[in-house]
């Protein structure tokens, strides 16, 4: 989603990338910052069940 925001508008601002991903501005700078840096972030979910492993979790 953030690709995507910028790539309608490269000049956008950290609160309107924000708007469009559904992060914090501050997320959105640090990711945007990272990959000028070279990094790349991913978030996977997954069910932990395809992969043959047993979780659970309590409050």
């Amino acid at each position: 989603m953030l690709l995507d925001a910028l790539a309608r508008d490269g000049r956008a601002r950290w609160r309107d990338l924000a708007a469009a991903t559904g992060r914090s501005a501050a997320t959105a700078r640090r990711l945007v910052v990272g990959w000028q840096r070279g990094a790349l972030f991913f978030d996977v979910d997954f069910a932990p069940s395809l992969l043959g492993l047993r979780a659970s979790a309590a409050p």
